[in-house]
């Protein structure tokens, strides 16, 4: 055997050896997170916990009753300058509100009112999201 196709040859066993190598490393299992229920954070306990994210994932779950849904507004009003909320974020409640099945037109209403008279400043984005939810729903 020439020294050249010893070479080649070895060359080639090293590359796949490394690759083989590389593909167990990378691919070996790591153990996936508990996947998160939804429900576990749509009860009351959550919401007592009072952070905007607790407050939006009750709207994330298509299973809250009308009082579940009452109880979340009632607790992101009652924390609205505590939290110190951006723009965004009072948006994206204000909009998650008006597209969930289980809410009515009087409490979508009622927080429109609550929204505005804690921050008049944002009246026309208010009724802007309002109207654009509306019409998606």
């Amino acid at each position: 055997m020439e020294a050249d196709a010893f070479f080649v040859i070895s060359s080639f066993a090293v590359v796949v050896s490394v690759f083989f190598i590389a593909l167990l490393i990378f691919s070996a299992t790591k153990p996936k997170p508990k996947p998160i229920q939804i429900e576990d954070y749509v009860n009351s306990d959550i919401i007592a916990q009072s952070d905007y994210q607790s407050v939006m994932l009750t709207f994330d779950s298509p299973y809250i009753t009308l009082e579940e849904a009452q109880e979340a507004t009632d607790c992101f009003f009652e924390h609205y300058h505590e939290w110190e909320l951006t723009k965004l974020q009072k948006k994206r409640f204000l909009f998650a509100l008006c597209m969930h099945n289980k809410v009515n037109s009087k409490l979508i209403l009622g927080a429109k009112h609550k929204m505005i008279a804690l921050d008049p400043k944002m009246k026309k984005d208010i009724e802007a999201v309002i109207r654009r939810a509306i019409d998606l729903r």
